[in-house]
């Protein structure tokens, strides 16, 4: 792609109460695509769009949007009907997306918006479908960073697909990698794993990850806990060759001690109760942990048969040039 080519960019923002970061972010990354370098580059035939992507905010996010939309035409906005989680949000708003380049930032400045000229530069010179953004310094805790790290050790030895480490979906992506998004069907696709799972060419682009600005952040162990599992149940199936492995040991080791309960009643005529009573306890704990499995498969399957619809866009601003809005 040379420069005396147009190049048409979106910048998607995913937000959910985020309205004092709204005007701030859309401020930080024009700025952004105004550095020295990239303009050298491209000159101007950038052409750039800035997407905020509503997740049903119940603060004041969305009318900001709309004020910010009116008097900038690059700013256009999409709002959800419903929260559709940080899963599906994201994703669906990427898909959405015409233009030749897409990046995908959150609205809190975790993500730098510095960063996206070296994004863009990366795709020029690399020509990879994917530029993924990767955390190499955090300014969080010791304990959040040591289990961060854990996280993603954990799901590259247990996931089919290779993950990236420190990448969790900032990054910019081709047109090529954005249809490649739109042939996988999932209710809750997890945009960390797809770029390897569709073995999409990916380069990587290191950066420090920023504390937030404004607001509070809505991930808490109970929600990193349930993306930790929404990439596993997709993306792996080593849960169920980690069961029927344990259910054959289980068994094997429960004939054993039977037997050996067996002949040791014979002999010495005590009755093996408490020994039984265990070994019930322990059947009837990996019998839930077989349902909790299975169900996590089931309700996917449900979800993904029912033909219900899993996205729907309830209200737009601006002039949503570059983007294939589903309504």
């Amino acid at each position: 792609m040379t420069s005396s080519s147009l190049i048409r960019l979106n910048v998607l923002i995913p937000c959910y109460n985020e309205e004092d970061n709204v005007e701030p972010i859309s401020k930080a990354i024009a700025a952004a695509l105004q550095s020295e370098p990239l303009r050298k580059r491209v000159g101007d035939s950038l052409d750039y769009r800035i997407v905020f992507v509503d997740n049903c905010s119940t603060d004041r996010t969305w009318m900001r949007v709309q004020n910010l939309a009116a008097i900038n035409p690059r700013i256009d906005g999409l709002r959800h009907a419903a929260n559709y989680g940080q899963l599906l949000s994201p994703f669906m708003a990427l898909c959405q997306s015409e233009a030749e380049l897409s990046v995908l930032i959150s609205a809190d400045f975790e993500d730098p918006p510095a960063l996206i000229p070296s994004l863009i530069l990366a795709q020029l010179d690399s020509g990879a479908d994917v530029i993924a953004a990767v955390r190499r310094e955090d300014q969080e805790s010791g304990w959040r960073r040591l289990s961060r790290r854990l996280g993603y050790r954990l799901m590259g030895k247990v996931s089919d697909s290779q993950s990236i480490n420190g990448f969790h979906g900032f990054g910019l992506y081709s047109r090529e990698a954005v249809q490649a998004f739109r042939s996988y069907k999932e209710v809750r696709p997890y945009i960390r794993l797809l770029p390897t799972y569709l073995g999409l060419r990916i380069h990587c682009v290191p950066h420090a990850r920023d504390r937030r600005r404004h607001g509070s952040s809505s991930n808490n162990l109970g929600t990193l806990f349930e993306l930790a599992v929404d990439g596993i149940i997709q993306f792996s199936g080593f849960p169920v060759r980690l069961i029927t492995a344990i259910a054959v040991i289980q068994w094997f080791l429960s004939l054993l001690v039977v037997l050996a309960m067996l002949l040791w009643a014979l002999s010495s005529g005590l009755s093996p109760q408490l020994l039984v009573s265990l070994l019930t306890c322990l059947g009837v704990s990996f019998l839930v942990l077989i349902a909790g499995v299975s169900l996590q498969y089931i309700s996917r399957i449900y979800a993904l048969m029912s033909g219900r619809p899993s996205y729907r866009v309830a209200a737009t601003c601006g002039h949503l040039d570059g983007l294939s809005v589903v309504a």
